[in-house]
């Protein structure tokens, strides 16, 4: 596989992954705000004393810290998304096929041969 071919199939992974991240933290997202809403309908119906105060606003305060965490992330992950969609992913699958087009047309004249062979002492000058 020459380098160029690499550098497409490694730019559609790395945007699949993207892709995937995101999906993954929405669902966290989404799992952090079904916790803050059971916990305020819970804390709207509990009794506590100043103890078991200081523990529910500290576990208020994990849980939003973890929440902005996530929001953050995906933030991020939305920037990354929305700049990249400039680029076009059916684009990139036509460059595959008109390198792996060009690369049967020259593999006639260099038969099994690779970038990496360049290194090789058969292509030595001397």
């Amino acid at each position: 596989m020459c380098g160029a071919t690499k550098v497409l199939l490694t730019i559609e992974d790395t945007l699949k992954k993207a892709n995937s991240e995101i999906r993954r933290l929405t669902d966290e997202l989404s799992k952090c705000d079904r916790e803050f809403s059971k916990f305020y309908h819970e804390l709207e119906q509990k009794t506590f004393n100043a103890v078991e105060g200081y523990y529910i606003a500290k576990n208020f305060q994990n849980l939003s810290r973890r929440r902005r965490i996530i929001k953050q992330e995906l933030e991020a992950y939305k920037v990354m998304q929305r700049e990249t969609k400039k680029l076009d992913l059916s684009r990139i699958k036509g460059a595959k096929h008109a390198l792996r087009n060009t690369r049967m047309r020259q593999s006639k004249y260099i038969a099994d041969w690779n970038i990496e062979d360049l290194n090789n002492d058969d292509f030595k000058v001397y």
